[in-house]
Order: C-alpha cells, then structure tokens, then sequence
C-alpha cells in the first residue's frame, strides 16, 4: 500500500545523539513522534573519534570560555565526560519513553555522527538529528511566538511520509505546520498543493503551505534558513543525502532535523 492512499506507518525512527548539543528538544520531538506513531525508538550516542584522537596527542589543549586560559586535554578526562553525557542522555530518553509509553533502546558508538547515522543498517524509516543554536541572535523572537513545524513535500513517497510525520509532530506539540513544496513551476506546486491538502485532510490535519523556487537542496535550505525554525522533517532524496548537505540543514534550522527514508 503507498503512502499517498494508506495509513502512515513507522516501524523504527532512529535518534542520532553526540556531545554537540541540542539534544532534549530532539529527545522529545523523537518520543513524541515514536508514541503517535507506534513506533520503536532507537538512540544512538556517538563519541566523537576525532575529539578523543586529539586528546590523546601530548600537545593538545583546551581554552576555558570564560577565563581564557589553556590546560592540557587529558584523554581520560574526555572519555569520562562523553560517558558522562551518554549516561545523562540515556536517563533523559528513558524517562521520555516511559512517560509517553514507547518501547526505547540506547547504544554507544565511536565516529562522527553524521556518516554513523547514515551508515546505519536496518534503514530507520525516520533519522533524527539535534543540534543547539549557535546563530547569534540580532532580532530574538519574542517569547509568544511559536515557530511552526517544518516540512517538506515533493510527492514522492518519502515525501508523503515527511508531510505525514510533520503533521503528527505538529499536533502532539500543539504547533502549526507550514509545508514547503520545492518547485518552480506554479501549476505543478498548485497540484502538489492539492494533493497533501486532501492527504491531511482525509487524516484531520492542517497545514499552509509555501512554494520554493528550486528542486534542489540548496534551494530548500537557503529558504529554511531564512524561516529561522528549529524543527524540520523532510523526504531523503532519491540519490540520497550527503554529510555536507545535512550539515548545512542542521546549521540552516538550528534545531532538529528529521529525515523520513
């Protein structure tokens, strides 16, 4: 059964976590979509290899953010505080999955993330990624306003999955959608309009929706990033995504990052 004409269904939606940041509002966002959409949660905490390889060299050093004054980088130092930071988001996923009643597992890998999430065998059918902000803010949004959540739709069946995920998320958190649909042409986005509107509808969604004056990538993020939202899901293209184009995503929404596979 396609997506277009049947239910959404996610068997696996996997969480890919590292010491970056930005790892509760993915957490949630992860358990929440996990438990409307009766799926299994699978978290994967990723010590950064590249991090840990510097500490063990005899000159590297750390600067203190507030005193700007160095010490040595002690290998042992960096493991403990990863296993720490593991540890602390293990305990922040499990509590989340018994509140919302989700079947959850929590795993530990040594690389980078991004090419470790990708890499992963099972295929997710969803990938979420989490990163804090780090844009330095010259006009903040006042406290009032909630941001939308983000979704991307192209008509494919990913793109289906995408629309359908985004639509959950943004119920369970009482958020609105906005959908983005990435084509130049204004009859086929009014088509493509037609058909998610009918889609959420028969399912008891609403969304607006926006054209994007681009079928790829880089058109995509370059809108997202001036939307300024902090949660996106969006279809894996049929030729797949690379590290440097999820990278610029997570950097565009300054939040989370779902893909639908």
């Amino acid at each position: 059964m396609s997506e277009e004409n049947g239910d959404l269904e996610f068997g696996r939606i996997l969480l890919a976590l590292d010491a970056t940041g930005g790892a509760e509002a993915a957490v949630r966002a992860a358990a929440e979509l996990a438990a409307a959409l009766r799926a299994e949660l699978e978290a994967l905490f990723v010590e950064d290899a590249n991090l840990l390889r510097l500490a063990g060299l005899p000159f590297a050093r750390e600067v203190g953010f507030h005193s700007a004054t160095g010490r040595p980088l002690v290998l042992e130092e960096v493991a403990r505080g990863l296993r720490a930071q593991a540890s602390g988001l293990e305990r922040m996923l499990r509590l989340a999955a018994r509140q919302l009643h989700v079947q959850c597992s929590f795993r530990v890998a040594r690389g980078r993330i991004l090419p470790e999430a990708l890499s992963q065998t099972g295929h997710p059918d969803l990938l979420v990624l989490g990163r804090q902000a780090r844009r330095p803010s010259l006009r903040p949004r006042p406290r009032a306003v909630t941001p939308p959540v983000l979704a991307v739709f192209d008509g494919s069946a990913r793109g289906y999955r995408a629309l359908g995920a985004g639509a959950v998320l943004a119920a369970r958190t009482g958020r609105k959608a906005l959908v983005l649909i990435p084509e130049p042409s204004r009859d086929r986005f009014q088509t493509l309009k037609s058909r998610a509107e009918e889609w959420l509808r028969r399912r008891e969604h609403a969304a607006r929706f926006e054209q994007v004056l681009g079928l790829d990538m880089d058109s995509v993020t370059r809108r997202l990033r001036s939307l300024r939202g902090d949660v996106v899901v969006l279809p894996e293209p049929r030729d797949g995504i690379s590290e440097a184009q999820l990278t610029a995503l997570l950097d565009a929404v300054d939040g989370t990052v779902l893909l639908a596979r």
